[in-house]
């Protein structure tokens, strides 16, 4: 195997398959299963274990459901590698009136994050600033001059 000496960073949208689909209709090429063992074999390789990045989205990837799956994930991904990835929640920023997606609550976030606790998942929440000017993370996406 060759492979880049770096930390790879996944962004997993959903742990779920038909949600992550939904989400991310790419993804129906790859699933993620398929996905997890080439991260796990990137991990085994390099011997730097990856981040794992996951961005709540209210009522759509936020449920207990949601968390228990996305736990089950990392906790496969460190039983194969004796790895703990990093974890790391990212709030969402809306793209404007027409966006069909919200930010989670700050109750609805405290209660994911306290699912993944109860699966020995702990997790960083990155810092998500500009969004009080619309350029925060993926909003610049959104927008057309």
């Amino acid at each position: 195997h060759d492979a880049p000496n770096v930390r790879l960073g996944w962004s997993i949208g959903s742990a779920l398959e038909d949600t992550r689909n939904s989400l991310m209709p790419i993804t129906k090429a790859h699933s993620i299963q398929d996905v997890l063992e080439a991260v796990i074999a990137h991990a085994v390789h390099t011997r730097l274990a990856p981040l794992f990045a996951y961005t709540p989205l209210a009522g759509v990837n936020d449920s207990e459901d949601h968390a228990r799956a996305f736990g089950a994930l990392v906790l496969a991904f460190q039983e194969r590698t004796g790895q703990r990835p990093r974890v790391s929640l990212i709030p969402y920023n809306s793209i404007g009136v027409d966006d069909p997606y919200a930010r989670q609550s700050n109750e609805g976030e405290d209660m994911f994050r306290g699912h993944l606790r109860d699966h020995a998942v702990y997790t960083k929440k990155r810092y998500s600033g500009g969004g009080d000017v619309a350029a925060a993370c993926g909003q610049l996406a959104g927008t057309v001059a």
